[in-house]
């Protein structure tokens, strides 16, 4: 299972937390991207929607209506704003959505590279379940036969060994 890891939002790459090869669990935080903009946002959606509360609550003990349910509204505003913001930030946090291994080359120099809204920043392999296709000489393809267990070194992962089995063997 491959999964492409892609931006929620436009941003510049401000941190990646991942190499190539590292495993990383599902929800893990693979890399942030610069939300400052958001957060400031967020920050000012948070004041205006204390003092819009605020509002509320001294239009009410004074008895204005009138005035009351103008401060809802800007209550319901502000909180929309709120809400938009935090989804902003929790955006600019790309996560892994399944547990797996970091197969995209050099990931950590993508730091400073501006990622548009969509665009993958890295793929992700569930390594408890691969699929491995490969070529074997004619002269060795007896020792390759349906149910037999097999070590896989791969360039990717010099230092790692995969341990298998072989499903089917076809003609080419």
């Amino acid at each position: 299972e491959r999964r492409v890891v892609s931006a929620e939002l436009t941003g510049v790459i401000k941190q990646v937390a991942v190499h190539e090869g590292d495993t990383v669990d599902a929800g893990s935080v693979l890399a942030t991207l610069d939300d400052g903009d958001a957060l400031v946002k967020l920050a000012a959606a948070r004041a205006n929607l204390d003092q819009a509360r605020r509002q509320v609550v001294d239009a009410e003990s004074r008895g204005d209506l009138g005035a009351a349910s103008q401060a809802h509204l800007r209550v319901d505003m502000y909180q929309a704003e709120v809400t938009l913001y935090e989804q902003k930030t929790a955006h600019a946090r790309l996560r892994a959505p399944i547990h797996g291994v970091v197969v995209t080359p050099k990931v950590e120099e993508r730091v400073g590279e501006r990622l548009e809204e969509g665009a993958p920043f890295c793929e992700l392999v569930d390594a408890d379940r691969m699929a491995v296709e490969m070529n074997v000489p004619e002269t060795q393809i007896r020792y390759v036969q349906p149910g037999s267990m097999v070590n896989l070194k791969l360039n990717a992962f010099p230092t790692r060994t995969f341990l298998g089995r072989v499903e089917r063997v076809g003609a080419e």
